[in-house]
């Protein structure tokens, strides 16, 4: 398992004891399950599938939604958010059906949650891609997170808006009592929240391996938002710990029989 403590701002504020919450409290630990949603024909063809193409789910998709939810049971997820892309949000309809939770709450999707504008390099062939993938993932590892497609977003511009719509769901009232929740989201976004979460750095994104249908879990200790003068400027502020449990979990896909990896690359 992997621990790290970070922090929400763009520089670290000190942490101070006295705003740490107690273990004890249940309102504090958050369980945090990301999946990536199923196979859809972009994946099967391995194109570029990013926030601007709203592909459904194909049959394989449909079937690993399926088994992820199986996979989730054991758990008893209590919420269910997405991304509001349509093979994200078809995923959820699937997990929130197969776990019986209320169909007119769940699941709720939210742009913030969306995968990364690819830009130009939207629907095309990886393989007709090769050089511009490799060069912008290598601008990536060494750094250079500011870096985006022609017309697309960089990692840092993911990072900021979804980890704020997370972190904003996790502290809101209405989930104060809940503590088990399930995000459907999309690889590249995945990897972008969990090099960050656990300390690799988004330059370490290559990292994070993830398949359609994956299952990554992490434990989320909330600490609460600060509210001296020196952040009062910004009222989603406030530090966390993560630390994870399994990342990429496709058991469940391989012991079914169906597993295929045309889905993996490091592009996506």
């Amino acid at each position: 398992m992997h621990n790290t403590t970070f922090y929400l701002s763009h520089s670290p504020v000190t942490r101070i004891d006295s705003y740490v919450l107690s273990f004890s409290d249940p309102s504090a630990v958050k369980h945090l399950f990301l999946v990536r949603h199923g196979q859809t024909e972009y994946n099967r063809l391995n194109r570029v599938q990013g926030r601007g193409i709203d592909a459904p789910l194909n049959e394989t998709g449909f079937r690993q939604a399926r088994q992820v939810a199986g996979a989730l049971a054991r758990y008893t997820p209590q919420v269910v958010y997405s991304s509001s892309l349509l093979r994200a949000r078809q995923t959820a309809e699937t997990i929130v059906t197969h776990l019986g939770l209320d169909t007119r709450k769940y699941p709720r999707p939210h742009c913030d949650l969306d995968e990364m504008d690819f830009g130009v390099l939207e629907g095309a062939l990886v393989e007709d891609k090769t050089s511009d993938l490799y060069e912008l993932v290598t601008s990536w590892k060494n750094g250079e997170i500011h870096m985006a497609a022609e017309s697309g977003e960089s990692p840092v511009q993911v990072y900021e808006r979804a980890n704020r719509q997370i972190y904003s769901i996790l502290h809101a009232l209405e989930h104060k009592k809940h503590s088990i929740f399930v995000f459907v989201l999309h690889g590249r976004l995945i990897r972008v929240l969990l090099s960050k979460w656990l300390g690799y750095g988004l330059e370490g994104m290559h990292r994070i391996e993830h398949h359609n249908a994956g299952l990554n879990y992490v434990k989320w200790t909330l600490f609460p938002k600060k509210t001296n003068t020196e952040v009062q400027d910004d009222p989603l502020l406030g530090t966390g710990s993560v630390e994870s449990v399994f990342i990429n979990q496709i058991d469940h896909l391989v012991n079914s029989g169906h597993f295929s990896d045309p889905s993996t690359s490091s592009k996506k």
